[in-house]
């Protein structure tokens, strides 16, 4: 029907383009173009301008009836569209009672499921943190030890520093010792000359 409308509607659409430009105007349309300064007339015959106006009429109401049967025919497509379908299948109560107690059923084994799950995944998390923590302490006692090693290594420098320190002072201490006693000897040495001139002074 529709496709049926539609051409109905192309052809006296066609027709009205065709018979309002075959008609004289105050420019004449356009049988002032192909019949010269004649008209329409001179060709079909003297009823040519009455025949043209009915069928201007004719292919105007064509137009409008097509308009308005096209129109109807969206209206009702956009309607039964937004409808939907009007019949709907009866609700089977035993059916959604079943499924309700389906699922009532599967939600235990589910929420156990979830809470093994969860008991499993802390069980991990906490060997895994344990495992962290050994290898956190493994590694603080060698750090430790380290630093012990470095210190009681540093100490022994310091010692045998020391005992360098202090050798080296003993040495100082008795090259100095030694020193002192040749200037004794050196002193006494010069009183003792200096003794035996002066009676010689004397005596001369």
């Amino acid at each position: 029907m529709g496709i049926f409308l539609t051409i109905i509607h192309v052809i006296s659409c066609l027709l009205l383009i065709l018979v309002i430009l075959l008609q004289a105007g105050r420019g004449q349309g356009l049988t002032s173009a192909a019949f010269g300064s004649g008209n329409v007339q001179s060709l079909l015959g003297t009823r040519t301008g009455d025949f043209l106006t009915k069928a201007t009429t004719v292919a105007a109401i064509c137009f409008l009836v097509t308009c308005i049967g096209l129109d109807i025919l969206e209206a009702r497509k956009s309607r039964s569209l937004l409808r939907g379908p009007s019949t709907q299948a009866p609700l089977d109560i035993e059916q959604i009672k079943k499924a309700l107690e389906k699922i009532k059923a599967e939600t235990p084994a589910k929420v156990d499921a979830a809470a093994q799950g969860l008991e499993k995944t802390a069980a991990e998390a906490g060997s895994t943190v344990t495992a962290q923590a050994n290898a956190l302490k493994e590694t603080a006692k060698e750090g430790v030890q380290d630093a012990k090693a470095a210190a009681s290594e540093a100490v022994n420098a310091m010692a045998v520093q020391a005992a360098e320190v202090k050798q080296a002072l003993a040495e100082q201490v008795s090259a100095a010792k030694t020193a002192e006693v040749k200037l004794d000897a050196v002193a006494e040495d010069a009183a003792k000359k200096d003794a035996a001139k002066t009676p010689q002074a004397a005596a001369q």
